[in-house]
């Protein structure tokens, strides 16, 4: 597959594993110390950025009960102070968020929790500002198991009509994943399961990412496993891309999937896909390639079908590797993203260019040692002066993970 696709795309894109490093310089911008103070611990989803520049997350633990937490760092023209917003009780609003919030137009923040609720299978979660600093969590839905869906691992995403979609984990009709709509019309949370994964026809299984919603409301996303291939990482099957095509009027949804990985061309992908230009979606696998250590990659619809491409093979000398984050776009398409390894095992932090027919991969950031972060597992998000924000799940002062900027 990665050679055919090379192939048919080379009339407009040329590939290279070329990799560059530069001297970026990092800061960290909190240390997380768990039980002391009763702060988060364990940050791995990616960040959100406010328009006023202040920047939000989830810790997987930490805080009053041990559960987790929603915090929020503030910035000071330079200065920044954490704060948690919400701690999570471990009951029923919730337990153990695994990624990231969302703010809507209001500056409410939504997400989910892997734990919780009122059938222990999670939750979605709103909190809403008094604009005085004090914030209220609402359950929007609590997952109930069985056909329904159980266990998200990723962070929701809107539609233009401020309905909220998302995968779980676990649950549907065959066990290993949903796709969800949860509609918020008059106030009252609906939620409908729009495509259970299963084994059969070789679809996919066990979604670990969000969803990608294009302009004419479809979505698009990755599973960790199903498919095809013989990918040794825990799960049967490599892994796919898939959308979920609505009819005119919303009412019946269809699912297909788009490509199947088989190892040499990406396995085990975990991330949201992030739309580039001329109908191109990026993203990146945890494991295949060269290396077996992860790549990034792009697929587009062609004539001759959906065609997947390797953008960059992960692992190579002084490279990152195990690519857990999803991709950002800047202005300039440029594209970035985090590695969990590399040679020291503290991660990395890379830009992908395009130039003359190339992708060229530079390092900007290799985390050499606790201090200043390890294992980042969130993707980082890029401000309009062309900083970077992320968060690493170990390392700082207390090895209880930070939040940092890159200024490459």
């Amino acid at each position: 597959m990665r050679l055919v696709a090379l192939t048919i795309l080379s009339t407009s894109f040329l590939f290279a594993n070329a990799i560059t490093s530069i001297a970026a310089t990092e800061m960290v911008l909190h240390n997380f110390t768990g039980p002391v103070g009763n702060e988060g611990s364990y940050p791995i989803g990616d960040l959100v950025r406010d328009t006023f520049g202040n920047l939000y997350g989830t810790t997987r633990y930490g805080g009053a009960n041990g559960a987790g937490v929603v915090f929020e760092l503030m910035n000071g023209n330079g200065s920044w102070s954490e704060k948690t917003i919400y701690a999570f009780t471990g009951g029923r609003d919730g337990d153990w968020p695994m990624s990231g919030v969302i703010l809507d137009p209001n500056g409410n923040l939504y997400g989910t929790t892997y734990g919780g609720g009122a059938s222990g299978a999670g939750t979605v979660f709103m909190l809403a500002s008094n604009g005085k600093g004090d914030w209220k969590e609402t359950v929007l839905y609590s997952f109930a198991g069985g056909t329904d869906g159980a266990n998200p691992l990723a962070g929701l995403e809107f539609d233009q009509s401020g309905d909220l979609y998302g995968t779980t984990y676990y649950g549907g009709a065959n066990g290993v994943g949903t796709v969800f709509r949860l509609s918020l019309a008059s106030g009252i949370s609906t939620e409908t399961v729009l495509h259970s994964f299963g084994w059969a026809g070789k679809d996919g299984a066990f979604p670990d990412s969000a969803l990608l919603i294009d302009k004419a409301g479809d979505l698009f996303g990755t599973t960790q496993y199903g498919g095809s291939g013989n990918c040794a990482h825990g799960g049967s099957g490599c892994g796919v891309v898939f959308s979920i095509t609505h009819s005119r009027d919303f009412r019946r949804w269809t699912e297909k999937v788009l490509h199947r990985f088989s190892g040499r061309d990406g396995s085990s992908p975990m991330t949201r896909l992030a739309m580039g230009p001329c109908g191109y979606m990026y993203g990146t696998t945890n494991y295949g390639g060269i290396y077996d250590l992860g790549v990034a990659f792009a697929i587009k619809h062609t004539p001759k079908g959906w065609v997947e491409t390797v953008l960059h093979d992960f692992g190579g000398p002084g490279d990152g590797a195990f690519v857990r984050a999803g991709l950002t776009i800047d202005a300039a398409k440029n594209l970035y993203g985090t590695t969990q390894g590399n040679a020291s095992g503290n991660g990395t932090v890379y830009r992908l260019k395009y130039a003359n027919g190339h992708w060229t991969e530079t390092v900007l950031y290799s985390f050499g040692n606790y201090p200043d972060g390890s294992q980042p597992l969130g993707g980082v998000i890029v401000d309009s002066t062309g900083n970077l924000y992320g968060t690493t799940d170990l390392g700082g002062s207390a090895n209880e993970g930070t939040v940092f900027e890159i200024a490459p």
